[in-house]
């Protein structure tokens, strides 16, 4: 009898050390879980603060620079025959074709460069976003766990591929140059 009584009180503290040892097996995991997306999360934060930033002020840039430059051809002097003013302005005032098409392809490429940027920058926020998101759902999803007999195995189901799904990276898929001049001048008179 006494024997009977010490083997099944051992194998009642065995079944209950297995338990906590899955238990916190599982919390650790958890936890890991939880530090990886947390660490990723504040990653994603200073990527977006660094590439927002750096979008406006390049777009900043961009517009003084612009109105900068016009002025400056305002002030232009088309007397002086030997000046800048007659390098860049025809005799009548109006800027040479060189200056259009330069203007055009700097343009081109600003807008293409402050585009990528900002779409980096887009990247990151949404990142951020699921980041925070799977943060949130493994703690909801352990502070059930600790409750016994909240969560079903449907429940799981429904849970647990949220969780554990495949990250994407966050890039926009379209990705291509901004429409040239003359893609857009072909493109109306095709439509």
């Amino acid at each position: 009898g006494a024997a009977k009584k010490f083997d099944d009180e051992y194998d009642r503290h065995k079944s209950e050390m297995n338990a906590s040892e899955i238990f916190y097996e599982k919390k650790l995991a958890v936890k890991n879980a939880v530090t990886y997306w947390s660490t990723k999360a504040k990653s994603h934060k200073k990527n977006s603060f660094i590439f927002g930033s750096i979008a406006g002020i390049l777009m900043i840039t961009s517009i003084i620079a612009i109105f900068n430059f016009g002025k400056y051809i305002i002030g232009l002097d088309l007397k002086d025959t030997t000046g800048i003013g007659r390098k860049i302005l025809t005799e009548s005032g109006a800027l040479q074709l060189w200056v259009y098409g330069f203007f055009i392809i700097s343009m081109t490429l600003i807008i293409w460069f402050i585009r990528l940027v900002v779409k980096v920058f887009l990247s990151n926020l949404h990142l951020l976003s699921d980041a925070n998101e799977r943060e949130t759902m493994i703690l909801t999803y352990l502070a059930f766990e600790r409750e016994e007999n909240t969560l079903k195995d449907t429940d799981r189901d429904l849970i647990l591929p949220s969780i554990f799904r495949v990250s994407a990276n966050g890039f926009i898929k379209d990705d291509s140059t901004p429409n040239s001049p003359i893609s857009i001048v072909t493109k109306k008179f095709t439509e």
